[in-house]
C-alpha cells in the first residue's frame, strides 16, 4: 500500500513540477547571464549575440511569442524596443521549449529550473550542445 502512495506521489509530482516550469517562465524578464557553447563551431542565429545586446532581455509571453525588449544600450540608434524573435511552445510536459523562430527552423531547448529567478535552457545540436542561463529581472 505505500508503495502504491509513494508511486501515485512521484507521478502527481512530476505533472505538477512540469506544469509549473511552463507557468514559471510565461510573462516574466529573463536576462541572459550564462551561454556556454560546447564542440559548437557556430552559434545558432537565434543566440548570437553581440556585446550591446547583453543588456537585453526575453519574454515569453502567455500569447505565445518570444519577444527580445532592448533595454538601455542599443545597438543602433533607431534599433526597436522590442522584436518578436518567434513564436514557443512547451513539449513533453514542459520538458522543453520549443522556439519556432521567424529566421530558421525550429529549436527545441531543454528547460531546467536552476533556483527560484534562474532557468536553463539546453540545445543539442549536430554540431555539440548550447547552455544558456537566463536570470529573471
Amino acid at each position: 500500500m505505500k508503495i502504491y502512495f509513494l508511486t501515485f506521489g512521484l507521478i502527481l509530482g512530476g505533472f505538477i513540477l512540469n506544469a509549473s516550469n511552463t507557468d514559471f517562465i510565461v510573462d516574466k524578464h529573463w536576462k541572459l547571464i550564462d551561454l556556454q557553447l560546447e564542440k559548437v563551431k557556430s552559434p545558432l542565429p537565434i543566440f548570437d549575440f553581440e556585446s550591446c545586446e547583453l543588456d537585453d532581455y526575453l519574454v515569453f509571453d502567455s500569447t505565445g511569442n518570444c519577444v527580445k525588449y532592448t533595454d538601455e544600450e542599443k545597438c543602433y540608434p533607431e534599433q526597436a524596443a522590442f522584436s518578436i524573435l518567434g513564436k514557443w511552445t512547451t513539449k513533453k510536459r514542459g520538458k522543453y521549449i520549443v522556439l519556432n523562430p521567424s529566421t530558421s527552423s525550429e529549436i527545441a531547448l531543454k528547460l531546467k529550473v536552476i533556483s527560484d529567478n534562474q532557468i536553463q535552457l539546453i540545445a543539442k545540436t549536430d554540431e555539440g550542445t548550447i547552455k544558456i542561463i537566463l536570470q529573471e529581472i
